[in-house]
């Protein structure tokens, strides 16, 4: 998957606050295309996507909820 579909597919993941699971889907379906190892969800529901092995040296943290409502 290259950047542009990353993009859209995230972006077009409706995930308004309290239910962010279809963002978090696409989010796991993003890093995994882009070789991320191992992707899961956290029992607070966060995804969270790790490559390489060991200790974490890098973060990324973001929200993955949107506003309310389908917008075009």
């Amino acid at each position: 998957m290259d950047e542009a579909g990353a993009l859209l597919e995230l972006v077009r993941a409706y995930s308004p606050s309290g239910r962010e699971e279809p963002g978090v889907r696409a989010f796991l379906r993003v890093a995994e295309s882009l070789g991320f190892s191992k992707t899961e969800v956290d029992e607070a529901g966060n995804g969270i996507a790790r490559i390489g092995s060991g200790r974490p040296q890098i973060v990324y943290l973001g929200h993955i909820d949107t506003v309310e409502g389908e917008l075009p």
